[in-house]
C-alpha cells in the first residue's frame, strides 16, 4: 500500500507539473498574442510616413475679409486605394493646395463704397450696378462651387458670378484666380474667348505679377515633372512656382507646404539666402498656416519619438503636433489615425479637458474614414479582448470582422494579415474572400504581402 501511494503521489507530480507547463505555454502564447499587438500598434502605421496634402480654397470667405482661409480638404490618392501609406514604403498619398486672397490688394483699386452681398441678401436685388468686387463678394459668398442662386429671374453659380465681374472689369487678378479655381468644365468663356484653368490663372499674374496666390494655383497646374511655362520671359517649373509664391508672401502658409512636398529626403532649396530642408518648410507651413492640418501632421513625420520641435515659439511633440492636427480639422481621419498609433498610454488628453481612450481615438479614424486599412487595422488591434466589440455608424464590430473588412478593401494588405493570425487560437479559422484560413495560413499571407 505504500509503493500504490508513492505511485499515486508520483503520477499526481506528473500531472500537476504538466498542468504547470500547459499554464506556461498558455501564457507563452498570451504574451506571443500581446507582443505581436504591440508590435502591429508600431509596425501599422502607415499614416506616420504619409505626406498629405488637401485642396484648400477660400470661396468660403469674402475676398476683402482679413481673416485666414479655413482648409477644406479633399485627397487625391496616389499608389493604392487606401488614404494612407505604409511605413517603410515609398508611396503616399497627395493632393494639391488652391488658393485665393483674403483682401484686395490696393494696388487694383479701393474697396470703399462697396456694399458685400450674400448668397440670403441678392435674391431680390438690383445688380446693374453692381461692381466687380461686390460679383466676387457674391461668388464668395456661396456654399460650394456647384450651389446656386436665382438674381434678376437668371440662375448663378460661382463661375457666373466670377464671369460678371470680368465683363465689368477684366483687369481683376482676383477674380481670374477664383474663376480658375471653380471652372466646372474644360474652360469658361470671358468676353469671347474661352480660359482654362491654367490660362485664369496666368491672365491673374500678367496683372499682377506679385500675386502669391497666383503663383501658387499655376504651381498646380503643372504637376507633371516636365511641364514648364514662360512667364515675362521666364521659364517655371512647379517647384519655382511655388518659391516664386514664397518670394511674394513669405507668410503663405500653403505654398511652405507644397515647397516641402516636392523635396526629396535630404534634399535642400534656397530662399532669400537661407537653405531650407522639408522640414524646415514644414515648419515654416505651420507657423504661417496654423489653420492647415496637413501642415502640423507633415511636420510630425519628420520627428522620431522623443524628439521635439520649436514652433512659433512653443514646443511640440510628435504626439502633440498630431493632437494639433486634429484640433485643427477635427475630420481629419489620417491624422486621428496617427495620433492613435503613437499613443502609449490608456488615455490622452486631447485639449481643453477632453480625455479620450485610445479605442476611441482608433474608433474615430475608423468612423471618419471605414475604408482606411491603417485605421480599420489599428483599430482591430487595440481591441485587446477578441471577442470585444466596437461601433460604429450603429453596427457592432469585432475585431476579427474589421480585420477582414480591411482584406475585403485590400487582400494584400499585410499587417492586416499578421493582425489576424493574432487573432486565431488554436485550429480557429476565418474567412476572407470566401476561403477559409487558420492562423498559419493567416501568417503565411502576411509573410507573401510584404
Amino acid at each position: 500500500q505504500e509503493e500504490l501511494h508513492k505511485q499515486q503521489l508520483s503520477r499526481l507530480d506528473a500531472v500537476v507539473e504538466r498542468q504547470i507547463a500547459l499554464e506556461g505555454r498558455f501564457t507563452a502564447l498570451q504574451k506571443e498574442v500581446q507582443d505581436q499587438h504591440m508590435s502591429m500598434s508600431k509596425t501599422a502605421t502607415p499614416a506616420h510616413n504619409e505626406v498629405v496634402m488637401g485642396t484648400v480654397s477660400s470661396h468660403h470667405q469674402l475676398p476683402y475679409h482679413n481673416d485666414p482661409v479655413p482648409p477644406t480638404t479633399t485627397a487625391t490618392t496616389g499608389g493604392g486605394t487606401d488614404n494612407d501609406t505604409a511605413a517603410g514604403t515609398n508611396n503616399t498619398t497627395t493632393a494639391t493646395t488652391a488658393v485665393t486672397p483674403t483682401r484686395r490688394n490696393t494696388n487694383w483699386g479701393a474697396d470703399v463704397g462697396d456694399t458685400t452681398p450674400t448668397a440670403e441678401t441678392v435674391s431680390t436685388a438690383d445688380t446693374t450696378a453692381w461692381t466687380t468686387n461686390q460679383w466676387c463678394a457674391l461668388g464668395s459668398s456661396l456654399a460650394s462651387d456647384t450651389a446656386l442662386i436665382r438674381i434678376g429671374g437668371e440662375t448663378l453659380c460661382r463661375e457666373d458670378c466670377y464671369i460678371r465681374a470680368l465683363r465689368i472689369d477684366n483687369t481683376y487678378a482676383l477674380a481670374w484666380n477664383n474663376l480658375g479655381l471653380c471652372i466646372k468644365g474644360a474652360n469658361a468663356t470671358v468676353g469671347g474667348r474661352r480660359y482654362t484653368k491654367q490660362q485664369c490663372y496666368q491672365k491673374a499674374l500678367e496683372l499682377n505679377p506679385n500675386f502669391a496666390y497666383g503663383w501658387n494655383n499655376l504651381a498646380l497646374m503643372l504637376a507633371d515633372p516636365n511641364s514648364t511655362i514662360i512667364m515675362n520671359g521666364v521659364t517655371y517649373n512647379q517647384l519655382s512656382c511655388y518659391i516664386k509664391s514664397i518670394e511674394c508672401d513669405p507668410t503663405l502658409g500653403y505654398s511652405w507646404n507644397n515647397i516641402a512636398m516636392k523635396l526629396a529626403p535630404g534634399e535642400t532649396i534656397t530662399i532669400a539666402d537661407e537653405v531650407l530642408t522639408s522640414f524646415d518648410c514644414y515648419r515654416r507651413a505651420a507657423e504661417t498656416a496654423p489653420n492647415l492640418p496637413h501642415g502640423w501632421l507633415n511636420l510630425a513625420r519628420g520627428l522620431s519619438t522623443g524628439q521635439t520641435v520649436l514652433v512659433s515659439g512653443s514646443e511640440y511633440s510628435r504626439l502633440d503636433l498630431f493632437i494639433m492636427a486634429v484640433n485643427v480639422d477635427p475630420t481629419y481621419a489620417v491624422a486621428w489615425s496617427n495620433l492613435a498609433a503613437e499613443l502609449t498610454s490608456p488615455t490622452i488628453d486631447i485639449g481643453g479637458g477632453n480625455i479620450m481612450t485610445k479605442i476611441e481615438v482608433n474608433t474615430r479614424a475608423a468612423e471618419l474614414d471605414f475604408n482606411s486599412l491603417s485605421s480599420l487595422t489599428n483599430l482591430a488591434i487595440a481591441m485587446l479582448q477578441p471577442n470585444s466589440k466596437v461601433t460604429i455608424g450603429g453596427q457592432a464590430y469585432s475585431k476579427k470582422e474589421l480585420l477582414v473588412r480591411a482584406l475585403g478593401i485590400d487582400a494584400n494588405y499585410s499587417y492586416a494579415w499578421n493582425a489576424l493570425a493574432a487573432c486565431l487560437i488554436g485550429h480557429e479559422t476565418v474567412t476572407v474572400g470566401g476561403k477559409a484560413y487558420n492562423r498559419a495560413q493567416c501568417s503565411a499571407r502576411a509573410t507573401q504581402c510584404l
